[in-house]
């Protein structure tokens, strides 16, 4: 199914017609500067009902690195937009594919969407970030921005056992929110 979320593409014929392949339409990822958490929390469930439905899930409109991050990080398999490569003529695509490589879901995040994806999973199922603190990728974005001594702390948190990381898990995740947006994510 292509274009899904857009159009004349349902749920109901995700069900009723036998897919391989869904294509999550671009707008949808425009939407991660705007509503971060809405379109995190509709990627992530796509991927799962792709997983869950055994269909490849593509993630069209990948325009630029942090939107290309966020999906990789969540774990999008397969995608498409200018941020990978721009139209080619055929003759061009051996020498593209030879010279190309895939944004990998473990590799470290440098924007602030890529961040975002990475704590977003966590901070949904009231996880704390696992391993030592030192070894986390969050740990080297944060330090590399020179306003995140608050998001730093809250970050801290995340890997101390010693109180309830969820306050700290909203203020991170706000504090995220924010630098993509511009603005506090009411409702977002």
């Amino acid at each position: 199914m292509d274009d899904l979320g857009a159009g004349h593409s349902s749920l109901r014929r995700l069900t009723a017609l036998a897919f391989s392949t869904v294509k999550i339409d671009h707008r949808i990822l425009a939407q991660l500067r705007t509503s971060p958490i809405r379109t995190l929390t509709f990627l992530t469930t796509m991927i799962q009902l792709g997983q869950d439905m055994g269909w490849d899930v593509i993630a069209e409109g990948l325009e630029d690195a942090g939107i290309t991050e966020a999906a990789s990080t969540l774990g999008i398999p397969y995608g498409q937009g200018y941020y990978l490569a721009r139209p080619l003529p055929a003759e061009s695509v051996p020498a593209w594919i030879a010279d190309f490589t895939a944004p990998s879901r473990h590799a470290p995040f440098h924007t602030f969407p890529g961040a975002l994806a990475y704590h977003w999973q966590l901070a949904r199922l009231e996880s704390p970030h696992p391993g030592p603190l030192d070894a986390c990728p969050m740990t080297s974005f944060l330090s590399a921005e020179p306003s995140a001594e608050a998001a730093i702390e809250w970050h801290e948190q995340q890997h101390s056992g010693d109180f309830d990381h969820r306050e700290s898990a909203s203020d991170l995740l706000n504090w995220l929110t924010k630098q993509i947006t511009g603005n506090h994510p009411t409702g977002a």
